[in-house]
C-alpha cells in the first residue's frame, strides 16, 4: 500500500513537472499568408519559388514566411522562433518591377 502511494505521488509530481515545462514554452509563430490576388501574394510566390530553386534542401514549411517593405524593395524571409539562433533564406524583390534584386541566406 505504501509503495502504491509513493508511485502515485511520483506520477503526479512528474506530471506537474512536465506541465510546468510545457507551460513555459513559447508557441510557434503564427503562419501568415497573403490574400490571393494581392501584390503581396505575387511577391511571396516569386520569392518562395526562388528559395525552392536556389535552396532545394531548405524545408520551406518549417517556419512561417514573412514579408516586409524596405524602401523600394520587398524583403521576404522565414520567421524563426524568438529563442532560436540562425538564419533563413532571404529574397529582396524590387517593388516596381517585381524582379529579384538578390537572394542570400542570412546568419
Amino acid at each position: 500500500m505504501i509503495l502504491r502511494n509513493i508511485r502515485n505521488s511520483a506520477a503526479v509530481a512528474l506530471a506537474g513537472v512536465v506541465f510546468f515545462c510545457l507551460a513555459g514554452c513559447e508557441p510557434a509563430p503564427k503562419p501568415w499568408a497573403p490574400k490571393v490576388g494581392t501584390v503581396e501574394f505575387r511577391v511571396t510566390q516569386i520569392a518562395d519559388g526562388a528559395v525552392a530553386k536556389t535552396y532545394p534542401n531548405y524545408d520551406r514549411q518549417k517556419f512561417p514566411m514573412r514579408l516586409t517593405q524596405e524602401g523600394n524593395n520587398w524583403i521576404f524571409d522565414y520567421q524563426l522562433p524568438e529563442n532560436m539562433v540562425g538564419g533563413t533564406p532571404t529574397v529582396v524583390i524590387d517593388k516596381r518591377t517585381l524582379s529579384i534584386v538578390k537572394i542570400y541566406e542570412s546568419q
